[in-house]
């Protein structure tokens, strides 16, 4: 977990969640992202059982929701290559 920073003319620990918010908006923003949606697509994945080929591709479908973190939702979208399912038909009786 990263340390903390201090915050100019609050003691640390004791700045407003606002102020914070807004200090450290950016790093707030790309910790989220790092942390969550990687540990979010990856559940998706195994809950609809899907056996995904290289690595997911991510749209984030809202920039409110990034623009207001805790306030707003995040929602996305993932593309993932999979294996077609092939079912094989008939084969006997063919000319070679």
């Amino acid at each position: 977990m990263p340390r903390p920073r201090s915050v100019p003319g609050f003691r640390p620990g004791h700045a407003p969640r606002a102020v914070v918010r807004t200090r450290f908006k950016d790093q707030i923003r790309t910790e989220v992202l790092r942390e969550l949606l990687p540990n979010a697509v990856q559940d998706a994945i195994a809950e609809h059982n899907v056996a995904a080929l290289g690595e997911p591709e991510l749209n984030l479908e809202n920039t409110e929701g990034l623009n207001q973190l805790g306030q707003q939702p995040i929602s996305f979208n993932v593309n993932v290559d999979v294996l077609p399912d092939i079912k094989l038909g008939e084969y006997k009786g063919l000319a070679a």
